[in-house]
């Protein structure tokens, strides 16, 4: 729930590498939480998570809490380099609203994935496209990223995690090759036809920075 995202955040605001802070409101008033770690302020790199598009898919949230909690408290030489070199930028939960009033997607506004294209924005997906815009301009953007899982009322509970990367997409092939396994698909760019459509983030930073 939103109160249980409000709850995980305030046990790690506080943390050295933390900072939590809002990109605006929702259509309906809420505040739209952006968490940020890195442990140097002069870290360039840029890697942007976007979770919780999906009202009814709270196993992406689970996911990114444990990502959170690993890169926040993993010692190892390999994350305190990652987290000196980069800072992870991270919007926990888009579709608020829908969450909040326990409908699915986007709650009254459809598929929220399907509306990153449109000429006036919903207002929490224009928050995050002029942080990207200032992002773009500030940092070297590795990865962007969306979390997602597997709806709650039709699925198991299961995640997926979709990329925007300019240079890595460039090697995939547009086509899928009848070999692959119907299981496991890293095919990303036209492989499913579906997952393009509903995957608008992606055409958009094609349109604007590719």
């Amino acid at each position: 729930t939103y109160t249980d995202l409000q709850n995980y955040l305030d046990t790690i605001r506080d943390h050295p590498f933390v900072t939590v802070e809002s990109l605006g409101q929702t259509r309906c008033g809420h505040d739209l939480p952006l968490v940020s770690v890195s442990s140097s302020p002069d870290a360039r790199d840029l890697v942007l998570l976007i979770s919780r598009e999906d009202g009814d898919e709270p196993t992406s949230n689970v996911a990114l809490e444990g990502f959170l909690s690993r890169l926040i408290s993993d010692d190892s030489p390999e994350i305190a380099r990652i987290r000196e070199n980069t800072v992870f930028t991270i919007v926990p939960m888009v579709a608020i609203d829908a969450v909040v009033s326990g409908s699915p997607y986007g709650g009254p506004y459809d598929v929220m994935a399907r509306r990153w294209m449109d000429e006036e924005p919903l207002p929490e997906i224009a928050h995050i496209k002029s942080a990207i815009a200032g992002w773009f301009e500030s940092h070297n953007i590795r990865l962007i990223g969306k979390l997602h899982g597997g709806q709650a009322y039709d699925n198991a509970p299961v995640w997926d995690f979709r990329i925007f990367d300019r240079e890595l997409r460039k090697l995939l092939p547009k086509g899928r090759p009848e070999s692959t396994n119907g299981d496991w698909n890293p095919y990303v760019l036209d492989a499913v036809p579906w997952v393009r459509k509903l995957t608008i983030i992606e055409s958009w930073l094609q349109q604007d920075y590719d």
